[in-house]
């Protein structure tokens, strides 16, 4: 599937459009920042207006992704792929804000 909705944080920061092969979607009250659009359909939720197969609970510091393909060969090389990696390790990698509280 195409995902080209993106709300704006540290994860999706210069993404235009990913890739994802085998996605499913997460339900995350408010969590979802990365979104289908209307067209693509889930073969197992009729009913959800907005589909994410991304959510992100910022301050707990948890990311979900209903899919791994983004990140293997030859896939990390489709589309804004590779940015979102790349996101990923930045975000995992910086200090949390209580770290830099301290």
């Amino acid at each position: 599937i195409f995902v080209t909705d993106f709300e704006a944080n540290e994860i999706t920061k210069q993404l235009n459009k990913i890739v994802l092969y085998i996605a499913g979607s997460i339900s995350s009250p408010d969590g979802g920042i990365a979104f289908v659009d209307r067209d693509t359909l889930s073969s197992v939720i009729e009913s959800r207006p907005k589909l994410s197969p991304i959510a992100l609970q910022e301050e707990a510091k948890v990311l979900a992704i209903h899919d791994l393909t983004f990140m293997t060969e030859p896939y990390n090389g489709a589309f804004d792929n590779n940015q979102l990696i790349a996101n990923i390790a930045d975000w995992l990698s910086a200090p949390n804000k209580e770290e830099m509280e301290r």
